[in-house]
């Protein structure tokens, strides 16, 4: 399948013309109205913003989304200009046209500022350690220039005539996002119980130590974890419903006239129906 992507001197200048917001970054996961949907249904795709248990609706970015593609049954359609059909809604619609599993993903671009106290915090919580040794010198009060590329990625699936989940390629094909949760194992025909592989990247390539955590919604529990030197992890299925992965990735930069620090956020939205033993 053809991977398309905008080359990244294109992200930069549009990063670089979103105006600036004085707040610490909010991790945003891409949310369908629907997990589970018949062949030719439309469905509505929206943001919920927060911590991943607790996250709700957010108004659309329409200045910050800079690129969605929608990926099934072997093409892929990109947009460029993702906006509401209507003002003041908060969400875009699709229609899901391929049997099995339907990929959508996205890129928000936009430029931040915050005192450098607020960006060590959240490095802490969010960054693996040994990726952060340039925030050390960080001033508590000075004011800091972040660039923020988050990418939201999430799955929707056609159940077939008989019931059965099969798993899908498509759910585990690399999408070429700025920062991404690629599964090696189709997460919706995953088994309570099971554990589900995965890589994380960030610019196309692996990023070894990233801080990974994995949320049930429904239940509440969350999962920590390390991806490897390989940038590889798993973590325990511990149960049905709605979940959420994320990590986060920080870089300095030098010689960007328009940001001091880049934050790459990755997350990744599924549903998981089947139970033990089924």
């Amino acid at each position: 399948m053809n991977t398309l992507r905008p080359p990244a001197w294109h992200l930069w200048l549009l990063a670089a013309a979103v105006p600036a917001w004085a707040a610490p970054p909010v991790t945003s996961f891409l949310t369908p109205s629907k997990y589970s949907a018949a062949l030719g249904e439309s469905i509505a795709l929206r943001f919920d913003a927060g911590a991943a248990k607790d996250a709700q609706p957010a108004p659309w970015p329409a200045d910050a989304v800079q690129w969605m593609f929608v990926r099934g049954g072997g093409e892929q359609e990109n947009r460029h200009d993702v906006r509401p059909q209507r003002a003041g809604d908060n969400s875009v619609v699709l229609q899901i046209a391929h049997s099995g599993v339907t990929v959508v993903g996205t890129l928000q671009s936009s430029v931040a500022e915050m005192t450098g106290s607020e960006l060590r915090t959240y490095l802490q919580e969010n960054v693996a350690a040994d990726s952060i040794a340039g925030a050390s010198g960080l001033s508590a009060d000075r004011s800091v220039r972040v660039r923020l590329l988050s990418t939201g990625k999430t799955l929707v699936r056609v159940p077939s005539e008989d019931g059965q989940i099969v798993p899908s390629a498509v759910a585990t094909n690399k999408s070429g996002l700025a920062a991404e949760i690629r599964p090696r194992f189709d997460p919706t025909a995953a088994e309570v119980g099971s554990d589900l592989p995965l890589m994380v990247y960030v610019d196309g390539d692996k990023c070894p130590g990233a801080k990974i955590r994995a949320t049930n919604v429904t239940t509440g529990h969350t999962t920590v974890i390390n991806a490897d030197p390989s940038g590889s992890a798993h973590f325990r299925v511990t149960g049905a419903g709605l979940w959420r992965v994320e990590f986060h990735h920080a870089l300095p930069l030098e010689g960007d006239a328009a940001a001091d620090w880049v934050l790459y956020s990755g997350t990744l939205s599924f549903e998981v129906t089947k139970g033990a033993g089924q």
